[in-house]
C-alpha cells in the first residue's frame, strides 16, 4: 500500500505542481483517502476542483482508481481550518 501511496503522490504532484498531499489507508487497509492542498484552488468552486482531480485520476489504471475512496481538494486556508476542527473520527 505504501508503494501505491508514494506513486499516487508523485503523479498528483507532477500534475498539480506545488500541491501537498496527505494520503493514508482507510480502515480495513484496501482503499485510500486523504486530501490535496493546492494554492491554485483558491477561488475555484469545489465542484470544479473535484472535476479536475478526477479528470486526472481517470487516466490512472482502473485498479488504482478503485483503491481511491476520496481525496478532498483544499486551499491552504481551508486545510488549516479543517485540521483545526477535525476529530479523530474524521480520519
Amino acid at each position: 500500500m505504501e508503494q501505491l501511496i508514494e506513486s499516487l503522490k508523485a503523479q498528483l504532484t507532477g500534475h498539480f505542481q506545488g500541491a501537498e498531499l496527505q494520503i493514508s489507508p482507510v480502515s480495513g487497509g484496501d482503499r485510500l483517502s486523504g486530501y490535496m492542498t493546492w494554492e491554485e484552488f483558491e477561488g475555484v468552486p469545489q465542484r470544479e476542483r473535484q472535476r479536475d482531480l478526477w479528470q486526472f485520476l481517470r487516466n490512472l489504471p482502473e485498479q488504482t482508481q478503485r483503491q481511491i475512496s476520496s481525496i478532498l481538494t483544499l486551499t491552504p486556508g481551508e486545510r488549516d481550518n479543517y485540521l483545526e476542527n477535525a476529530t479523530e473520527d474524521d480520519w
